[in-house]
């Protein structure tokens, strides 16, 4: 029989090519199956593969020739809920497991503890450069969310360049002061990411209260996920609508929404909860209903403290400013950002109409508190507010 060569299936399996890697489990005539450890690659590429039945019944046959941390590795991708009796056998994919349960409950902080726990095994692991990539990926992950970038670039530079985790680094930037300038290199290689880059420059632009470019994004948002299907997509993209809405200076219909939203979040996703929640809390406290508030804020304060999650900034609730404007006004304080000022002729240009009306309409805006009023008689500016 020819001998195995680990190191093939090691380089088949890190560059993620599983059908060649599998190729070998379909020579059988030939006499060329894997065997020993070898086995935990075919094992793990069929659980990626969304062949989990079928490699839990390969690793049933071959685990008695198998050492623990191979098991363990295969485990890891098939069936993560396998590796409690691997804990001190093989401890840095049971540790890594547990992290990311906790991760994707949105208990971030326990994941930290956990994912510290397995970093001190990496060395130690079946696959210590797989185990590599996979600390640093989900580091990444948990430092960006948690606000600390330093670390999370730290992880980064450990991950050799993966295209989901730079749009993941692109995304934690925007989010922690970056702004859209952090997005510009960020590669889109599937319909979520996609998604979630646009409800991000979503964000940024409801932010800036640039109300057509947020919607643009989020129509771009809503064609990436509609074959998606998923869930927490659309908890997401229906934040973005509350903080549309808030931009808008409807309070009223965010609060709404938000009630919505909550009813359909799993108890699990602390995380979108956690957003929602801030959100009402900011609404709350501008309607001043301190009953409600209340509450809000003790929701707000234990999931703070459950996660240990860094809510980017988003639209903070202001008076409603769209009541008896005309659509011109209307485009006009869309376009232009908060602290950004123009005087009359700029008005005229963009709009194409008479100095008179120009000077109508930005005092009409300066009336209903969307514009303040800078300078006298020809040195006038007009300041979004």
């Amino acid at each position: 029989m020819p001998t195995a060569r680990p190191i093939t299936l090691q380089t088949l399996f890190a560059q993620g090519q599983f059908e060649d890697l599998l190729a070998p489990a379909t020579l059988h005539a030939r006499g060329e199956l894997p065997h020993g450890d070898d086995w935990a690659y075919v094992a793990a590429a069929l659980g990626l593969t969304g062949k989990a039945t079928d490699a839990a019944e390969l690793l049933r046959v071959v685990e008695s020739g198998m050492s623990a941390p191979a098991l363990a590795f295969a485990w890891y991708h098939v069936d993560p809920r396998r590796l409690r009796p691997f804990r001190r056998l093989a401890p840095f994919y049971a540790r890594q497991a547990i992290a990311r349960a906790h991760f994707a409950k949105g208990a971030l902080t326990k994941a930290l503890r956990a994912a510290d726990g397995a970093t001190a095994h990496v060395p130690h692991a079946f696959d210590p450069a797989q185990a590599r990539r996979l600390d640093a990926e989900l580091r990444l992950h948990l430092h960006g969310m948690r606000g600390e970038l330093a670390l999370a670039e730290a992880a980064f530079r450990q991950s050799s360049q993966i295209p989901s985790l730079t749009t993941s680094r692109a995304l934690y930037h925007a989010r922690h002061g970056g702004g859209e300038a952090a997005l510009a290199a960020a590669a889109a290689q599937t319909p979520a990411q996609t998604a979630s880059l646009q409800l991000e420059h979503a964000r940024l632009r409801l932010l800036g209260r640039k109300l057509h470019a947020g919607q643009r994004s989020l129509a771009k948002a809503a064609a990436a996920l509609e074959p998606l299907g998923l869930a927490r997509f659309d908890a997401a993209y229906a934040l973005r609508r509350v903080d549309l809405a808030v931009a808008r200076g409807e309070i009223q219909d965010a609060l709404i929404q938000l009630r919505v939203l909550e009813a359909g979040l799993s108890p699990d996703d602390s995380v979108l909860a956690f957003e929602a929640v801030s959100r009402k809390v900011a609404c709350l406290r501008f309607l001043g209903r301190a009953y409600e508030l209340a509450a809000a804020a003790a929701e707000f304060s234990r999931l703070k403290a459950h996660t240990g999650y860094v809510v980017p900034p988003h639209p903070a609730p202001r008076p409603g400013e769209r009541a008896g404007l005309s659509a011109r006004q209307l485009a006009f304080l869309d376009e232009l950002a908060a602290g950004a000022a123009v005087d009359v002729h700029a008005y005229q240009r963009r709009f194409d109409v008479s100095e008179i009306t120009a000077c109508r309409d930005l005092a009409a805006l300066v009336a209903h508190g969307a514009l303040k009023r800078l300078g006298k008689a020809r040195a006038t500016r007009y300041m979004r507010r």
